[in-house]
């Protein structure tokens, strides 16, 4: 949903009629989570038994619905992704605080009333009423239109409410690099709503909101986490005090976001301001990193990793297999168009590393913290999708994989790629050379992407064709391999009818 890649399979008014419905579903399914949530926080102030009973029913009500929040999430998108993050973030809030109680009162079962395990409970249970709460509103904002940005605003606020209250919180195990990946995405939703504020679609700015809110609950969960790993209370105040810094930097660059949107005649004044706002979220992400001992991690890993990643790119681009010649004239050769397509959208991914890696060394500590991590992480996964793009093409063309699944990873390198230049755009000026260079490489991924595409639908429709394909349904292997197993099947069967005649002749005798 992050990726905007989040959307029900299939075109035109089939899927456009079917979509209403499955919306209108995915909506009354939130709604039972939430409900479910309520009745959980009531419970909480009963027997032991009762607080069973309705978290084994909240957790029934968040698997059972599952598949229906996914499903109804795919109809909202990708026109209305903003929404659709928001809704699918406000979920996961929920599904975590019902864990937190789930928790809480197995740690409390049998204790008094005066030990600390049954605050711990009550807290919880605070926490999951206002997640539902929060769900609610978020349901109601997204299916009557309201803007994302007010909805992240009001997100933000209430969980700074949390945060800023006596109120402990979960005491979670902090996992290595939990603070350090929270921050990333709370860069990469800077970097979109930096883009999305000098952008005249809406949109842009909706999805920037959306995916912040994510980017703040990661960073207050793996901050209070980190504070309450910490050796001295001097420690643990500092850490939650740049993490509220750090989220409340992120609800002014919306608010200023919010003005300029409402008040498009000072848009040049709020440029100027949009900017300052945006160095103060990355001077507090980097403010919370060095107090929580992950300082330096970014610009370490950069100076090793990029290159590295570009290199991974040539190399699994040299790996690419060679097409076998065909042994039937007759049928197409889709084996060599698939690879084709997948050597030129590698070749085209490794000319956009090569132009990300010069914009980074060109941009330096000048782009900022937030920036430089957006780069780095977008710039590493399309060096992983790429890579194994090309294992998949080499497995399609061995007969270990379907169409489906190459479908699937070339659809991810054209998503990855989308991305990685959405982070790049931001430090390159309009009309620039380089922006000219990467924007031609992206869509050189795009174009052999899409083509790639094709001609997998088109080897599976060949294929489904074919009398002899419904005998390895649903694994239909590629053309030139379904070939040799037709002949080994027509042998086998002739050896079946002859020994039929010999057993035929026997017993008549």
């Amino acid at each position: 949903a992050t990726a905007g890649g989040l959307q029900l399979a299939g075109e035109g008014e089939e899927v456009a009629a079917g979509s209403g419905a499955q919306r209108a579903q995915f909506l009354s399914a939130v709604k039972e989570v939430a409900e479910a949530t309520q009745h959980l926080v009531q419970s909480a102030q009963g027997t032991q038994e009762g607080l069973a009973m309705a978290a084994h029913r909240a957790v029934e009500s968040l698997t059972s619905q599952d598949g229906l929040v996914r499903t109804g999430a795919s109809a909202m998108g990708p026109r209305d992704t903003g929404g659709q993050l928001l809704l699918l973030s406000a979920v996961r809030d929920v599904a975590q605080a019902v864990e937190d109680v789930v928790e809480a009162s197995s740690l409390s079962s049998g204790r008094s009333d005066s030990h600390p395990s049954l605050q711990q409970l009550y807290s919880s249970a605070k926490r999951a009423k206002k997640a539902g709460a929060r769900l609610l509103v978020t349901l109601n904002s997204v299916d009557g239109g309201d803007s994302t940005l007010q909805n992240t605003m009001e997100f933000i606020n209430s969980i700074l409410e949390d945060l800023s209250s006596q109120v402990p919180w979960p005491r979670r195990e902090p996992s290595p690099g939990d603070l350090l990946s929270a921050t990333r995405i709370l860069s990469l939703a800077v970097t979109k709503l930096e883009a999305g504020g000098k952008s005249p679609h809406p949109s842009d700015l909706a999805m920037g909101a959306a995916m912040g809110r994510t980017g703040v609950a990661e960073v207050i969960s793996a901050g209070s986490a980190r504070a309450w790993s910490a050796d001295s209370e001097e420690e643990r105040e500092s850490i939650l005090s740049a993490t509220r810094d750090c989220v409340s930097s992120f609800r002014s660059l919306l608010e200023q976001l919010h003005h300029t949107a409402e008040n498009p005649g000072a848009s040049d004044e709020g440029r100027g301001s949009l900017e300052d706002r945006v160095q103060d979220v990355e001077a507090c992400i980097e403010e919370l990193m060095e107090v929580a001992g992950e300082e330096g991690s970014v610009d370490s890993q950069s100076d090793s990793e990029l290159p590295s990643a570009a290199a991974s790119i040539t190399l699994a681009t040299r790996q690419l297999s060679e097409p076998a010649e065909m042994t039937d004239s007759a049928g197409p050769d889709f084996n060599c168009e698939v690879l084709e397509a997948v050597k030129a959208a590698a070749r085209a991914c490794g000319d956009l590393m090569t132009g990300t890696l010069e914009l980074y060394l060109k941009v330096g500590g000048a782009g900022g913290r937030g920036w430089r991590q957006s780069a780095l992480s977008a710039a590493k996964k399309l060096a992983k999708e790429t890579s194994s793009l090309c294992e998949t093409a080499n497995m399609y063309v061995q007969c270990h994989v379907t169409e489906e699944q190459l479908t699937a990873a070339g659809k991810s390198v054209a998503v990855v790629t989308a991305q990685l230049f959405l982070v790049l755009q931001v430090k390159m000026e309009a009309g620039s050379q380089e922006r000219g260079q990467l924007q031609i490489a992206a869509a050189t991924v795009k174009k052999n992407t899409d083509t790639l595409l094709s001609v997998a639908e088109q080897a599976a429709t060949y294929i489904e064709g074919d009398s002899h394909a419904l005998l390895y349904a649903p694994l239909v292997p590629p053309r030139p391999c379904l070939l040799k197993q037709d002949s080994e099947v027509a042998r086998i069967q002739e050896e079946m009818d002859q020994t039929r005649s010999i057993l035929a002749q026997i017993r008549l005798e």
